[in-house]
């Protein structure tokens, strides 16, 4: 069978975006697919990305909630099936995105593969979310970072295919599992990459400027293009990066490209550029008069205090410099840390109705915190409250022995500074956890808006409900209440 898998992208009331990887880089795909208005179909190349074949297909004019489609490949002049039989062939179905209150799901570390679980529990988490996904209690997924793990050799590469093929197949083994694959095949999808899309710590590390990282680099972001990219929203944030912007209603979601211009040597984690164009188009947003914006960073604002982290790090020659250096609040990116949040606190101050939750992946552990300024911004001036929900990873395994250890004392409440005093970060303690400040075992995060129905949260709070895999194998529920702030 050449059809491999299909992927839901950013979706909207009445559009979407669906790719769909085949086996063989040649030939058509012809999607099928039947909502409130019948019965469809769109016919489209599959284009090369050797060793496979993928097409893009771009739904409109979708009315009502359900969608089913399937998918076939076929040479010019075969036979087909008929649209209404075509729906029943590597089909599934997936619900629009509505201008609600709508749940959003967050996800991150997809190290699917990782040895260190029995097979049949690796997909454990993805096993939980679906189960969600099929409930309707998660419109939309949000991907905050390494939804690979590109580190190494994938299974079946040789160095004669190219090391842009590697990281095809990469994100065909990941995302063609079959957990993953059910979840990714029926619920819409956004995401925006981190390092393990690349290689661990990419933009950290000494060497990250050196002809073979560079060419790495750049098989990397071709693959990331076709694949993370293909189901990304138009609406870019910047002509630096790949950050995007996605509208449903009274909530926008925004990611920034916290790798593409990272540089531990410059200094640099989104760049001039792409920081000049977020302040224009948060401006943009604040017009709109938002409950809430969510903004995606991938490496968490908030997490460790730096200065002690690097100190144990040294203490116990552990080979987690890249991990530091990513921080926000790192000695080198100190700079670019205090601009963006100045942005976000700036927007959050002219735009009083909008509450700004930051969204991160990366540490392998959930969190939450807020940040807080004694700084005034907007007329009249006032002192916003920013969120930060982390959710990390969905499959890559929790820190144990002596990392666990570090982590602990590490994560034990306390401020940590990140502008001269004047604007601070707070983790939060998680109710119901093994740990105060942070959920160590494998998890992701439903981040809900609504009073638990079809209507906004009358105070506007947010609820994050952390799904847990516990020691025995089952998932648990850990539910946490944001409360609107803003003074």
């Amino acid at each position: 069978m050449a059809f491999k898998s299909a992927v839901i992208g950013h979706t909207t009331q009445t559009t979407s975006r669906i790719l769909a990887v085949f086996e063989r880089p040649k030939g058509r795909a012809r999607l099928a697919f039947a909502d409130d208005n019948g019965v469809r179909t769109l016919d489209v190349p599959i284009n090369s990305a050797p060793p496979f074949g993928l097409a893009t297909f771009e739904l409109s004019g979708l009315s009502g909630e359900r969608v089913r489609y399937g998918i076939v490949e076929h040479d010019a002049g075969d036979p087909l099936p008929t649209p209404a039989d075509n729906l029943s062939i590597n089909g599934s179905a997936f619900r629009t995105v509505t201008n609600g209150p709508i749940r959003i799901g967050l996800v991150s570390c997809n190290d699917i593969d990782n040895h260190e679980f029995p097979k049949e529990r690796r997909g454990a988490m993805w096993r939980a979310l679906k189960a969600l996904v099929d409930e309707g209690k998660v419109n939309l997924l949000v991907h905050a970072g390494d939804q690979i793990y590109g580190d190494g050799d994938p299974t079946g590469w040789s160095a004669s295919e190219g090391r842009t093929a590697a990281y095809r197949r990469h994100y065909v083994q990941t995302w063609s599992h079959p957990d993953v694959a059910a979840v990714l095949g029926s619920c819409p999808n956004v995401m925006m990459w981190d390092d393990h899309e690349i290689y661990d710590g990419w933009g950290s590390n000494n060497n990250d400027g050196s002809p073979q990282a560079v060419e790495r680099y750049r098989a990397a972001e071709q693959a990331f293009k076709e694949f993370q990219m293909a189901l990304s929203p138009r609406d870019r944030v910047s002509s630096a990066g790949f950050g995007w912007i996605a509208k449903h209603g009274d909530v926008a979601i925004l990611a920034v490209d916290g790798r593409s211009q990272r540089s531990w040597k410059n200094g640099t984690i989104l760049g001039k550029q792409q920081l000049d164009d977020l302040e224009l188009r948060l401006n943009e947003l604040a017009a709109l008069d938002l409950r809430h914006l969510f903004v995606v960073v991938g490496t968490p604002v908030v997490y460790l205090p730096l200065a002690a982290a690097e100190a144990l790090t040294n203490a116990f020659n552990m080979s987690s410099v890249d991990d530091i250096r990513d921080g926000w609040a790192a000695s080198n990116n100190q700079n670019e840390c205090r601009r963006f949040l100045m942005t976000l606190m700036n927007f959050a101050g002219f735009s009083p109705r909008t509450q700004v939750t930051l969204m991160g992946g990366d540490i392998h552990v959930g969190t939450m915190a807020h940040i807080d300024t004694v700084l005034g911004f907007g007329q009249p001036r006032s002192r916003p409250r920013l969120y930060q929900v982390t959710a990390s990873g969905i499959a890559r395994p929790a820190p144990k022995g002596m990392s666990r250890i570090i982590l602990a004392l590490l994560t034990n409440g306390g401020s940590q500074n990140l502008f001269n005093g004047d604007i601070k970060g707070f983790l939060r303690e998680i109710s119901g956890s093994d740990h105060r400040y942070c959920v160590t075992h494998r998890n992701f995060a439903i981040l809900d808006p609504s009073d638990g129905a079809d209507d906004w949260d009358r105070n506007n709070n947010l609820v994050v409900r952390f799904h847990v895999e516990k020691d025995n194998g089952t998932v648990g529920v850990l539910e946490q209440v944001l409360p609107r702030v803003h003074t």
